[in-house]
């Protein structure tokens, strides 16, 4: 479900977990302890 008050998407969380782990080769207990808003930073800077 979308939220407005905090941009969550969890669609779109779960494509930029499979983005992580597929090019910086992230595993699954790392993504799962990260924020998606650090999950985006890693995948912008």
């Amino acid at each position: 479900m979308w939220s407005k008050t905090t941009n969550f998407d969890p669609i779109v969380q779960k494509m930029v977990a499979k983005r992580l782990a597929k090019e910086l080769n992230f595993s699954a207990a790392e993504l799962m302890t990260m924020s998606f808003s650090d999950m985006v930073w890693w995948l912008t800077d």
